[in-house]
């Protein structure tokens, strides 16, 4: 038994040399020696929901200490690579190793010592005699040049569940330091998963499951019709088509989806959506000055009825009542013409809310309850309930 997965690359060629030189989760440490050479980073596996949480290195610290008081759990683990080219630089073989950082402070505390040393032989011998040692999951990985990954668990103690889920931890780590997420955000790289193969006859089931996640994720974006999803349904399409000219046969599902009509699809979504924007963009100019010629008229209407004229003017009241107002609470009216300003920027699409962080988090704890609305209004109805009792009561 065994797994397979894809690392992304657009050019069908991943570079060995750029392995663990990218800075996402962490920063990734790589000390080689000729053909081998060993790879590590710090990751953090906890998903406990705390806000602003996202990227702040202080939230981060704080959710860890939560978790461990909370719930007794820790998750920063350090993944190693330990690898070597198998000869034809073609291919890279060697293995992987989950070490808990909060049980072997003593080796993370070697370990950042060994990565600093500039002797990279020492380094590498160090790292890989004590990370077989402390390591609670170890995996034989073998990485192909064009980036089909296989990884070769040891024999299956945890159960199926949790032997895939320990296989897909491991995939995620090996595509966040071979290859840059240029499509699509780096906390989401989930498009793709490692397959699961009990015997030769399932060997070319993981091609056809690959496809399919690709394409998905390119209808999925597709489907939310704003710029930025179109653009990451075009860079999720390139990737499909290299892996395609990689790794797709005749027979493949994959020759089921008509990639030209979907460019051109993603093409007209773009152009309309451009479209509908200079229109409402145009819209929204009118409507401003609009608003401002209606603003000076009336500054102007309320200076001349303070003022008087030759002749008598009968102004109206919802004119001198306006013109009163921001007289005397200009910064008011500043406020309230900045708020109308910001919601028909949000109204016409000009500024998405994803862009905001507060938005993300809201969505993200309201999304648990999508599916509990009975539970919601069995909540609601007990405290009305209550509060009727209480007033009845008193």
């Amino acid at each position: 038994m065994h797994y397979i997965g894809w690392i992304p690359t657009v050019t069908g060629h991943l570079s060995f040399s750029t392995i663990a030189t990218g800075s996402f989760p962490s920063r990734s440490w790589r000390r080689e020696d000729g053909k081998r050479f060993v790879a590590a980073q710090r990751r953090d596996l906890l998903d406990v929901l705390v806000p602003y949480a996202d990227s702040s290195e202080v939230a981060r610290f704080f959710r860890e200490k939560i978790a461990n008081l909370v719930v007794g759990i820790s998750g920063r683990f350090w993944y190693i690579l330990d690898t070597e080219d198998v000869g034809d630089g073609e291919r890279l073989s060697g293995t992987v190793h989950m070490v808990p950082a909060t049980k072997n402070r003593n080796f993370v505390r070697c370990l950042r010592k060994n990565l600093a040393d500039s002797d990279e032989r020492k380094c590498i011998a160090s790292i890989a005699q004590r990370s077989p040692e402390v390591s609670c999951y170890s995996v034989k990985v073998l990485i192909e040049r064009q980036g089909k990954v296989t990884l070769s668990p040891p024999k299956e103690d945890c159960g199926p569940e949790l032997s895939e889920l320990l296989a897909n931890q491991v995939f995620y780590f090996l595509k966040d330091i071979s290859h840059v997420h240029q499509h699509h955000h780096p906390s989401h790289d989930a498009i793709t998963r490692v397959s699961r193969i009990t015997d030769l006859e399932e060997e070319e089931s993981w091609i056809a499951q690959t496809q399919f996640s690709l394409y998905r994720a390119i209808i999925r974006s597709k489907r939310f019709k704003n710029e930025k999803a179109l653009f990451r349904a075009a860079g999720i399409l390139a990737y499909a088509q290299s892996f395609d000219r990689a790794y797709g046969k005749p027979e493949s599902p994959a020759k089921s989806f008509h990639v030209d009509e979907l460019k051109e699809s993603l093409a007209i979504g773009r152009e309309a959506i451009a479209h509908f924007q200079g229109k409402a963009l145009s819209l929204s100019e009118t409507m401003r000055g609009f608003f401002f010629a209606a603003f000076g008229l009336i500054a102007a209407t309320g200076i001349f009825a303070r003022l008087g004229g030759a002749e008598e003017i009968e102004v109206d009241p919802s004119v001198i009542a306006i013109a009163h107002f921001v007289a005397s609470s200009p910064w008011t009216a500043i406020g309230i013409t900045a708020l109308l300003s910001s919601g028909w920027a949000f109204f016409t699409h000009r500024i998405d809310p994803s862009e905001f962080r507060l938005v993300r988090m809201f969505l993200r704890l309201m999304q648990g309850y999508r599916l509990r609305w009975t539970f919601l209004f069995h909540v609601g109805a007990t405290l009305l309930f209550i509060c009727l009792s209480y007033l009845f009561l008193r």
